[in-house]
C-alpha cells in the first residue's frame, strides 16, 4: 500500500532487497535482476512475528546492507515486540 524504501543490492546473486517499512506490517521483497524472474518479486517476508518469517517489527525496519565478505544481506529492525517507541531490544537478521 505504501511506498517502497530502503533498498540494497547483492551483486553476487543479482538480487535487490527492498523494504516497505511504512506498511503494517512492514515487509521486505526480493527481486532478481537477471534470469527468468528478472524484476519480479520472488519472495516477501512480513515482519509481523507470525508464521515463522520475520520478527514482530513494532517500529518499522531500516536500511539493509549487503556484506561482500560474507555474501549476506543484513537488515536492521529497530524494535521487536515493543510499543512502537523504540523501547524494546534491537534485532539484526
Amino acid at each position: 500500500m505504501n511506498r517502497a524504501d530502503e533498498l540494497c543490492y547483492d551483486p553476487a546473486e543479482h538480487l535487490i532487497t527492498i523494504a516497505n517499512d511504512a506498511d503494517s506490517p512492514p515487509f521486505i521483497s526480493f527481486i532478481p535482476t537477471e534470469g527468468p524472474n528478472a524484476y519480479t518479486v520472488v519472495k516477501q517476508i512480513k515482519f509481523d512475528g507470525l508464521a515463522g518469517d520475520g520478527p514482530n517489527a513494532t517500529n518499522g525496519i531500516e536500511q539493509c546492507q549487503w556484506n561482500p565478505r560474507e555474501g549476506r544481506i543484513y537488515l536492521n529492525v529497530p524494535e521487536v515486540n515493543g510499543s512502537g517507541g523504540d523501547t524494546a531490544d534491537v534485532m539484526s537478521l
